[in-house]
């Protein structure tokens, strides 16, 4: 016998496939975990979706078999299994009658899972019996081994409730609104709307589709906004596609933005179908298409990489903004920017948002940098401007970051028709797999002498769950600040200088004091060092350098005391 067992918690949530139809599941499965060598792989009471206009419908299961020698098992239909579930659940169920199914009398089971076939006529089930006399019909079978010898075997575990489910061909639109950007000179850009069916294949010639003026009212009205429709000239009708694989038909429609002013615009389509139902959420489903200006010129643009754990609390990470750097850009005075600045959304392209703030004074972004309102899908990250603190927040949408994911998002300062741009970079932190605290004491240096720091690498390596080896080949140093600032630029050899507010800076600039660097010839060696003047004594500096390994990260602390 196989030193194989098949196990089965209570109360599965069973899904299985029947041409490419989703089966429903009852509760009623096992209730104690039990070992057998002979099992369907989902047994008990299933519901078998059926659409109404195809002929003949195969429901696919499996018999799971743990024994080396070749077996043969009867599939009977067992009408006792039914009246047991009946009387269990209080239900009035009525066993199939055989002209609507047809399945194999006998299997022989020679391998660990073998397929079982049941076809079903579904379209004579509606012919003669109707959606609701049907959905009263249920197939009990049961696995019989003809010489099971020292089989173990659970009954329960060998039988199976097949519920007939028919359904109506349906075409379900289940997104209400589908948003849409293209610049002002932007010709031609392509929009489409996917519907999924639940039948076999679909015929397109058997779909239609109407655009109503009326129903902008009605958009406008339940969600206080006052977008005018998209002009006819504006869009017309490409094509319609059918994906077999992933049952969904798309209709495509161009979109021409020329001579079109900024905004955003409504495009209300409904479906229809004589052969289908047609499952809509709402009777429209409605393009949001924004025209946004065409790339910018700007006058400088500023970037900032930031990192913070994965957060559900929307906490703010400040950003510092150098006020004075932005009027240097502008060739205007601080005094002129006070009150006059504005933000404005840009788009991954360069482009201009056209639409009003999603957060305050800021908006909402999608991981890439597309700009959504607060909660739609794929909210991810937030940044505001604050100007009475003159600082960017930036921070995340609650249960929407992974580890080491990393976002983006853009946006612009905007005085008098010109534009100051910032590109803003989020990386969510993980749980560090090891924290290291070094505190060094060092006289004023003037000759960049460095104090050697050890740890144990083969520590580390077991940490991160690898070899040393392995380890040495990836790993990839970041520096991370108190305030959060995040790089992985490094401005010293396999290290970071460092400035005395512990940000990194390239060698020599203003306020450059102190250097971490990691060897790259000895495992589990920095060593520290400082700029050759601007130290004092009584100094003292907190820097972390972040060394990641794949999607894992340790950090290392370093204090840095400027003594006798």
């Amino acid at each position: 016998m196989k030193n194989i067992k098949y196990y089965f918690l209570a109360l599965l949530v069973l899904f299985m496939a029947s041409c490419n139809e989703e089966l429903e599941v009852d509760e009623a499965a096992s209730e104690m975990p039990e070992e057998t060598d002979l099992a369907f792989d989902h047994y008990g009471f299933q519901t078998a979706k059926l659409i109404t206009t195809e002929e003949a419908q195969s429901y696919n299961t499996v018999i799971k078999y743990a024994e080396e020698s070749a077996l043969t098992v009867q599939i009977a239909v067992d009408s006792s299994l039914l009246n047991s579930y009946n009387a269990l659940y209080g239900t009035e169920y009525q066993v199939l009658s055989p002209e609507y199914y047809s399945l194999p009398a006998s299997v022989n089971l020679e391998q660990e899972e073998t397929d079982l076939e049941i076809v079903f006529q579904s379209s004579a089930l509606m012919e003669d019996l109707g959606i609701e006399e049907a959905s009263n019909l249920v197939l009990p079978i049961k696995l019989i081994a003809q010489d099971n010898g020292d089989l173990q075997v659970n009954d329960q575990m060998t039988q199976l409730l097949i519920h007939v489910g028919l359904e109506v061909p349906t075409v379900s639109f289940t997104t209400y609104e589908y948003r849409v950007a293209a610049y002002d000179t932007t010709e031609l850009a392509s929009m489409s709307i996917t519907g999924y069916y639940n039948m076999s294949e679909i015929d397109v010639e058997e779909m239609s589709w109407e655009i109503s003026e009326e129903n902008v009212d009605v958009y406008n009205n339940a969600q206080g906004t006052e977008y005018p429709i998209l002009p006819v000239a504006n869009y017309s009708f490409n094509s319609v596609s059918v994906n077999q694989e992933e049952q969904s038909i798309s209709f495509d429609f161009d979109l021409n933005a020329t001579g079109l002013s900024l905004g955003t615009y409504l495009l209300p389509v409904s479906f229809s179908s004589d052969e289908y139902e047609v499952d809509m959420d709402t009777d429209y489903t409605y393009f949001l298409v924004t025209i946004n200006q065409s790339a910018l010129d700007f006058v400088a643009t500023y970037e900032f990489s930031v990192a913070q754990p994965a957060d559900n609390e929307y906490t703010a990470l400040p950003i510092e903004l150098n006020i004075e750097e932005v009027a240097t850009a502008l060739g205007v005075s601080v005094d002129d920017l006070e009150g006059n600045l504005t933000v404005v959304g840009i788009t991954p392209e360069g482009g201009l948002y056209s639409g009003d703030y999603t957060a305050s004074n800021g908006f909402w972004y999608t991981g890439e940098g597309e700009i959504i309102s607060y909660g739609e899908e794929g909210s991810a990250l937030y940044v505001e401007y604050i100007e009475d603190n003159e600082v960017f927040n930036i921070g995340q949408f609650p249960d929407a970051a992974s580890d080491l994911d990393e976002y983006h998002a853009y946006l612009a300062l905007s005085y008098e028709g010109r534009y100051v741009r910032y590109n803003f970079n989020l990386t969510i932190l993980p749980d560090f797999v090891a924290t290291y605290d070094f505190s060094v004491d060092q006289p004023v240096q003037t000759g960049y002498e460095t104090t050697a720091i050890n740890f144990d690498f083969a520590e580390l390596a077991s940490h991160f769950g690898t070899t040393e080896d392995e380890l040495r080949a990836g790993y990839t140093l970041y520096s991370l600040s108190e305030a959060g600032y995040f790089t992985d630029v490094q401005t010293a050899n396999n290290g970071f200088w460092y400035a005395d507010n512990g940000e990194v800076v390239n060698y020599g600039t203003e306020g450059c004091s102190l250097f971490v660097e990691y060897s790259t010839g000895e495992d589990g060696l920095f060593t520290i060092g400082q700029f050759e003047s601007g130290n004092d004594l009584g100094d003292s500096f907190n820097v972390s350098i972040l060394l990641r390994y794949e999607q894992q990260m340790a950090r290392f602390n370093f204090t840095l005391n400027i003594e006798e």
